[in-house]
């Protein structure tokens, strides 16, 4: 391997620092945690593949999205426990603590286990997250799609609706599913929409909101349209059909992960010299 790439991710943003195989830095950059982001990071990573890995912690959910939109495009990516960065970073006296600092001590960690990740051959389980990387990737896409569909019909059906609530919050698409439009809604009753609105979501939306709710579709200037109506209300049951399947996908992705890290880590605890260091650090 010729480059090793850190990578340290928070909820919004995601900090890159790529080295060479002397240690020199080869690039740093700040990326927004969104597609736009993830597009800027592998426009910076060499072309070919196998030259290369990239490293970031595990942390709780964030790291999901960019760990399945590089392994479902093929690039090799290791998830790492954060007590092992920890405590590396300890012994190479990193005292300084910024986001950039960490993706490098990312990168620098790779660097300095480069035999154990380069022993490691494909496995059984490696498939298997590249193929829940590839899955949670088509669907993220699908739910892309939808969304921009319904925010189109909406701007013609109902276009005061995104001024009031979140168009994909759940509440808001059990409601869609059952009046798709401003004039479906104007001829509801007040107290199904209120047990769809409030009841369903376990009390996070107030009596304000359906009263809310209701004047904006009695004033909308939204157009009836039965077609509309009908594609709107089949792409929120999708949408919400998908969402359910990516949580499922989701889920067995972070526990096959946790498995995976386990295996690394009873690897690299393995290796002379490291064992007794990397066993103080971990519970």
């Amino acid at each position: 391997m010729n480059c090793f790439v850190g990578i340290d991710i928070s909820k919004e943003k995601f900090d890159a620092c790529g080295i060479g195989k002397q240690g020199e830095k080869v690039f740093s950059l700040a990326c927004t945690m969104d597609r736009e982001g993830f597009e800027k990071l592998t426009l910076r990573l060499p072309t070919d593949k196998a030259s290369f890995v990239l490293g970031m912690e595990s942390t709780a959910s964030y790291h999901i999205p960019l760990f399945s939109y590089l392994t479902a495009r093929g690039y090799r990516v290791i998830v790492i426990n954060p007590l092992l960065i920890a405590h590396f970073a300890k012994r190479s006296l990193r005292k300084t603590k910024t986001d950039r600092k960490d993706a490098c001590t990312i990168a620098q960690f790779l660097m300095h286990e480069k035999e154990t990740i380069s022993a490691q051959t494909p496995s059984y389980l490696t498939t298997e997250l590249k193929d829940l990387a590839g899955r949670r990737e088509g669907l993220t896409d699908h739910v892309t799609s939808l969304k921009g569909n319904m925010k189109r019909i909406l701007s013609v059906t109902f276009p005061e609706l995104e001024t009031i609530t979140g168009i994909f919050t759940k509440s808001t698409l059990r409601l869609l599913i059952e009046y798709p439009s401003a004039h479906a809604l104007r001829r509801a009753d007040h107290a199904v929409v209120a047990d769809i609105f409030i009841t369903r979501s376990r009390g996070r939306k107030s009596a304000a909101s359906v009263k809310a709710l209701m004047a904006a579709a009695s004033s909308s200037v939204g157009v009836k349209s039965p077609a509309k109506e009908l594609v709107l209300k089949q792409e929120a049951s999708l949408i919400t059909h998908v969402q359910e399947q990516m949580n499922e996908t989701t889920e067995l992705l972070m526990n096959l992960l946790n498995e995976r890290m386990k295996q690394d880590m009873e690897i690299l605890c393995s290796i002379k010299g490291n064992r007794r260091e990397y066993r103080r650090e971990l519970p």
